[in-house]
């Protein structure tokens, strides 16, 4: 396989699930890597799984579908049992500590606070995946540069806003300090 990472990024229909594989993709190929991405939404997109599959590798990506799955990143407890199947004792499983309460003793699971956070902060979950891009661009420093993720988001209209920025850096400050 020509594949280095593969990653799935879960959540709710409202999360921003796909937004956060969008950017996410920009930004590994802002650092040379090929990326491909691929959404799936639930039957119900409002209140039902949304899921972005992310390839990231230096070679060309044949085969856009994660079948060995590396990293998880769970925004709800859907999101996170939809995806029980793929998930081995290496998966390393990101998921937000609020919204996702029953994990199986299986692979590496490492809480996230970016609900709680968003809500602390800004009183609102919305920009909990842009929290958690954040963290994201910490534990894949190889393939991410956060200020390339602020860049992209800086340079969308539809999602600029302060309080997006603030989340991003945010999760990237958190990823800092605990240096997972």
């Amino acid at each position: 396989m020509n594949k280095d990472l593969e990653i799935k990024i879960s959540g709710t229909g409202g999360q921003g699930i796909i937004v956060a594989g969008e950017i996410l993709a920009k930004g590994v190929v802002i650092k040379n890597y090929n990326a491909s991405m691929i959404p799936s939404y639930g039957s119900q997109v409002k209140g039902g799984c949304v899921e972005v599959q992310i390839i990231i590798s230096k070679e060309f990506i044949s085969a856009p579908f994660v079948s060995d799955l590396n990293i998880l990143g769970a925004l709800s407890q859907i999101g996170y049992d939809n995806n029980l199947d793929l998930i081995k004792e290496e998966t390393i499983i990101f998921y937000d500590n609020i919204l996702v309460k029953n994990v199986k003793d299986i692979g590496k699971h490492i809480p996230i606070p970016a609900t709680k956070y968003c809500l602390e902060n800004f009183n609102t979950p919305l920009p909990a995946n842009l929290y958690f891009i954040g963290f994201l661009a910490g534990y894949l420093k190889e393939y991410l540069d956060v200020s390339h993720l602020e860049k992209i988001l800086k340079e969308d209209k539809k999602l600029f806003t302060e309080v997006n920025l603030k989340a991003l850096k945010a999760g990237y400050l958190y990823f800092k300090e605990k240096e997972v």
